[in-house]
């Protein structure tokens, strides 16, 4: 059943502003406290592991590693503080710290409000023209704000994996981030399911940012609050950093067993 039209107006508004920086255009943000001063890391987290044969080789023969990360606004930072900001930036400072001796790159590659079929159009100039180890994609916000059918996403995510894949980069998959106030309007669980089914059938590792910023609503770990303009763009921030630095870990010790 099609979204009523003002529904849709509303949803894509909200998400150019992506996550927890969509929670602050509806005037939510997460609070301060806990999150400001560390990022609780959900314990089923701890043991997660990629498969990452391109890059892990790449790593032990040059002590590089060369990653492109492909997204939509979650992904460009929108929200925050600027692309310094971003998951990507902070995921090559992470990496750089737990890597040592080792040339890390982090490309961002993202567009806002990007849907999978546009970013498979440019998957050939934007990505693979970079030559990347690792390719980190973040999809399914657009398709769920649009109301696309899930089969489409999980279709469009496996084409592009098997272009990736055959070209020899590895990947990893990033699902939706989690809010609140979304989710009331948003059903956000098919589309997570799409990308889980995608990532089972080539054997690709999802990080599941969905339930990762559920677990600390639902825990209390993160409440929402009323915050604007500057605070919310520092907190968006500090999401990012904190999904940046649960990403590295993930990596880094996939490319190191």
């Amino acid at each position: 059943m099609s979204r009523p039209r003002f529904l849709s107006r509303w949803a894509v508004a909200v998400v150019a502003l992506a996550g927890l920086a969509i929670a602050a255009r509806a005037n939510q943000a997460v609070a301060a406290s806990d999150l400001a001063e560390s990022c609780h890391k959900p314990a089923w987290l701890e043991d997660d592991l990629a498969y990452l044969p391109h890059a892990a080789k790449r790593l032990k023969q040059a002590r590089q590693l060369r990653i492109v990360a492909l997204g939509s606004s979650s992904t460009v930072g929108s929200g925050g503080s600027g692309a310094a900001a971003a998951w990507p930036a902070k995921l090559r400072d992470e990496l750089a710290q737990r890597l040592l001796n080792a040339e890390v790159t982090v490309l961002n590659k993202a567009l806002l409000r990007q849907s999978v079929p546009q970013m498979l159009d440019r998957l050939a100039a934007d990505v693979e023209a970079e030559r990347p180890d690792l390719v980190i994609w973040e999809a399914g916000t657009s398709e769920a704000v649009r109301g696309t059918e899930p089969e489409l996403l999980s279709s469009g995510l496996l084409e592009g994996i098997d272009r990736l894949t055959q070209r020899g980069i590895d990947v990893i998959l990033m699902d939706m981030q989690y809010a609140r106030p979304i989710a009331r309007v948003i059903n956000f669980d098919p589309y997570v399911e799409a990308l889980s089914q995608a990532g089972l059938i080539r054997n690709i590792y999802v990080f599941p940012r969905h339930a990762v910023m559920r677990e600390w609503i639902e825990d209390e770990h993160v409440t929402f609050a009323d915050k604007q303009g500057k605070e919310a763009v520092q907190l968006a921030d500090r999401v990012y950093a904190c999904i940046a630095t649960f990403l590295a870990d993930v990596i880094a010790a996939s490319l190191k067993r």
